[in-house]
């Protein structure tokens, strides 16, 4: 239902039958700068990044709450995560996440460059 406001400019096109041209095209302006203003943030949010669930983990910041040697465990965004790195990383280490498959998380240093 909220989406009809798009459709506005299409449903207001009968105004030129209804009205004279000196009145149909201001009012019809007005349509459209009103339809435009709405739209506007909404396409904007729409190309906006991911910045939730598993396409918004990549590149995130964490912390190795035990030993990585390969697997253990990492905070990131207040939430535990089980990871996996590729080198020993010690407990308290800042990590980066990589990748995410499913709920398991793959991690490196977070100096080192992906």
């Amino acid at each position: 239902m909220c989406h009809l406001i798009f459709f506005a400019p299409v449903l207001a096109l009968p105004l030129f039958w209804l009205l004279p041209s000196s009145i149909a095209y201001p009012v019809y302006g007005a349509v459209l700068a009103l339809t435009a203003v709405v739209a506007w943030p909404v396409v904007k949010a729409m190309r906006r990044p991911h910045i939730t669930g598993v396409e918004g983990m990549a590149g995130i910041r964490g912390e190795a709450l035990t030993e990585l040697n390969p697997h253990g465990l990492v905070r990131c965004y207040g939430e535990v995560w089980s990871a996996t790195a590729d080198e020993p990383i010690p407990a308290g280490e800042r990590v980066r996440v990589v990748a995410v498959d499913r709920l398991h998380a793959q991690v490196v240093r977070y100096g080192r460059p992906i």
